[in-house]
């Protein structure tokens, strides 16, 4: 079993961070060393058939930020890590999302403590899947406002089960967010956009709200006036945390 996936990029050239879940990727067997298997990416197309799946998923990955970003990002100033860095332990009934613990996400926070202090030239945190963005908010990395953390929630049925899985109270709350800028609480001159996972993309970029949505991105990053970012102050931060733990939240 892997022990924990390893962070992907060059700190002194990396602009942006992409965030993953975990290292349990479907259809290609072996879990990622390093997150969305940068290094077999970055040593060029393989010609043995397990190692050129891993190229492939990492391309698409790589080919996905460009394409919502504009194509202004290039390759080497793309960093990568796995906000659930471990592999799933039990693993979850087929077809469901793995359930993200505290306990291993404090190792991904770790690590995303360790890229924020690191990269000077970080600008961009592009934040997959509905659940990573419930962790970042509820560990004070970025705030939208107390609804979506209490709608993201994953619903206990879920979680007390034998193979536990992650399904959110309201799946449609990450809509409220997708594409949207988010002031990162202590660096805010790095801003954090809620997007969809790679594995799910293609069943939702072809729809005009998405589209619209994404295409705040580009105007963020382009430095367009009518984009959108938010920026919330630490004392929300501090009053959604307290919030959380009498829910039992954490």
């Amino acid at each position: 079993m892997l022990l924990r996936t390893k962070i992907w990029g060059e700190s002194e050239m990396a602009k942006a961070l992409v965030i993953g879940c975990d290292p349990l990727t479907q259809n290609i067997g072996d879990p990622e060393e390093y997150c969305f298997y940068g290094n077999v990416y970055y040593r060029g197309k393989p010609f043995v058939k397990s190692e050129l799946l891993k190229y492939n998923y990492s391309k698409k990955v790589h080919d996905y930020i460009r394409e919502i970003s504009g194509n202004t990002l290039a390759d080497n100033q793309l960093y990568f890590l796995n906000m659930h860095p471990m592999f799933p332990d039990p693993l979850p009934p087929e077809g469901k999302k793995p359930l993200m613990t505290e306990s291993v996400t404090s190792f991904g926070l770790s690590d995303l403590k360790t890229v924020l202090a690191s990269c000077p030239n970080l600008r961009y945190i592009f934040a997959m899947d509905i659940q990573v963005n419930y962790w970042l908010q509820l560990l004070g990395v970025y705030w939208s406002g107390r609804n979506f953390t209490f709608k993201a929630a994953p619903k206990l049925d879920y979680v007390v089960r034998k193979k536990p899985f992650y399904e959110p109270e309201d799946e449609n709350i990450f809509s409220e967010i997708l594409g949207k800028g988010y002031a990162v609480l202590e660096y805010p001159y790095i801003i954090c956009f809620p997007i969809y996972h790679i594995n799910d993309y293609e069943d939702h970029k072809v729809d005009p709200e998405i589209r619209r949505a994404y295409g705040n991105i580009v105007d963020v990053i382009k430095d367009k006036t009518k984009s959108e970012v938010f920026v919330m102050n630490s004392g929300l931060a501090k009053e959604r945390l307290k919030l959380m733990k009498e829910k039992n939240r954490l």
